[in-house]
């Protein structure tokens, strides 16, 4: 490596590390800005498994930027080129074990609670501590049938994200670069097969596919039902949160998943690393958004006197999600 290839290395560990503290930053400023919404619609509310969701998606996301952004601040603290002892392997892996999967768990939490907002709009209601198989005893055939396919799919990505994860995890010890302590080189490097995650970027853009399909498909069951029955279509605060986001957030999530595959696979050296903080932010945002801002638009909601089929999605989705008193 000449000194022109060094200057150049140094620099793009520069560019990666401003990328950190960028999505730092903004993660930051979104918490606080949605703090006093967050105390009302979440803190306040007792604890059920939608308001863990979003509990874990906001803390570890901000726990995982700011233990990235602090790795990628500080200059390599190894002595020597080839020095892949034990010890400091051993101190890389520590490093390492906090950070793998992150932004694999957050899209895998989306979508569990993508999967619960439609078992809930194919009007279904989570029912006591049961798990959801059980669900079925009492279901009809349609909606077990949905029922299946949901979980289906979520276990599903979660192999395949977990087993995607592991392999990287393995292959960025094995293959980490350690260089002199001299250099201002930040952050720890290494140089993984990531050949081996297309199968994790293809699940996930499938699975939120599948997951807005099944969302407009009922939405428009739904309205077609009410036109032939003679009642006036009226979406209710609660529905329209759920279409919007559900429509909004499908996009940032794809466009998210499109670009990460982009620059996993085509860049190379450091920023290879540099879609994982826009896929951190964005994925703590639309995790939180589509809980927050069901409970939002249900807080001052009541229960539809008339008994349509859009009422009967309202009281699922409110009893679901939006209160957390059904799960």
């Amino acid at each position: 490596m000449d000194s022109s290839e060094l200057l150049t290395a140094i620099w793009d560990t520069r560019i990666v590390s401003y990328m950190w503290i960028s999505g730092l930053s903004f993660l930051v400023c979104d918490t606080i800005s949605t703090f006093p919404r967050e105390v009302a619609y979440i803190w306040s509310s007792r604890w059920s498994f939608p308001k863990a969701l979003y509990l874990f998606i906001r803390y570890w996301t901000l726990l995982e930027l700011i233990l990235s952004s602090l790795g990628n601040i500080v200059p390599v603290v190894f002595s020597d080129m080839t020095d892949l002892s034990y010890p400091n392997t051993q101190r890389f892996r520590k490093f390492r074990r906090p950070l793998s999967g992150g932004s694999t768990i957050l899209i895998v939490v989306i979508n569990v609670i993508l999967g619960m907002r439609l078992y809930a709009l194919y009007e279904r209601k989570l029912k006591g501590n049961l798990p959801l198989f059980l669900d079925c005893i009492s279901s009809d055939k349609i909606n077990c049938a949905v029922l299946i396919l949901l979980t289906s799919l979520i276990l599903l990505e979660i192999g395949v994200q977990i087993y995607v994860a592991y392999r990287v995890w393995i292959a960025s010890v094995q293959t980490a670069f350690i260089v002199p302590l001299h250099l201002p080189v930040l952050g720890c490097l290494s140089d993984p097969d990531l050949q081996i995650t297309i199968a994790g970027w293809i699940v996930a853009p499938v699975v939120a596919v599948i997951y807005f399909l099944m969302m407009a498909a009922k939405v428009y069951q739904s309205l077609m039902r009410m036109r032939k029955a003679g009642i006036r279509v009226r979406f209710s605060p609660l529905l329209r949160a759920l279409a919007r986001d559900g429509t909004l957030y499908f996009l940032l999530v794809v466009v998210n998943l499109v670009v990460g595959a982009l620059n996993c696979l085509l860049a190379t050296g450091p920023y290879i690393v540099l879609y994982q903080p826009l896929n951190a932010v964005s994925f703590a945002i639309t995790g939180t958004r589509l809980i927050l801002n069901l409970r939002e638009a249900a807080a001052g909601a009541s229960f539809p006197s008339s008994a349509s089929t859009f009422d009967t999605v309202y009281f699922n989705l409110h009893t679901t999600l939006a209160v957390g008193s059904g799960e």
